[in-house]
């Protein structure tokens, strides 16, 4: 539907900034805040918390002090890189764009997330096991044993 309404291109990025600052931000008008959350990681902990884990969401903190939460987390690949910038450290030119990427149906847009995004590499394994350390925010971020 994003993409319907915006020629065919994803969210526009900047470095881990998404376009509104998030895909909460940005999708917000697609969605009922309740589909955020897995029945298995509905609660919140911590407000303060930005990481979840198998049966906690995860935080996301504006500017305003008001907050989101959600156990999904968008692929970064998916986006829409401004032209020569370099989302950690990847070359913008490798990231989808748009919707039309051969393949797509192989890959998906949301995964169970420890974190609102993640851009893991097609050599990156999950995690092992629940509450192994990662590398925020790309590696296996969006893993999550749940």
């Amino acid at each position: 539907m994003y993409a319907n309404d915006n020629d065919g291109c994803m969210m526009r990025s900047q470095g881990y900034h998404i376009e509104g600052f998030s895909w909460i931000e940005a999708l917000r008008s697609f969605y009922e805040p309740k589909l955020r959350f897995c029945p298995e990681a509905a609660k919140i902990e911590d407000e303060r918390q930005p990481l979840g884990h198998a049966h906690v969401a995860w935080s996301w903190y504006w500017d305003d002090g008001t907050s989101d939460h959600s156990s999904y987390g968008i692929n970064d690949w998916v986006l829409n890189p401004v032209p020569g910038s370099s989302p950690g450290g990847r070359p913008a030119e490798n990231f989808w764009r748009n919707i039309n990427v051969r393949g797509t149906n192989q890959i998906p847009l949301f995964l169970d997330a420890s974190h609102a995004h993640g851009g893991p590499h097609h050599t990156d394994p999950p995690l092992a096991y629940e509450g192994e350390p990662f590398s925020v925010p790309y590696d296996n971020t969006p893993s999550v044993c749940r």
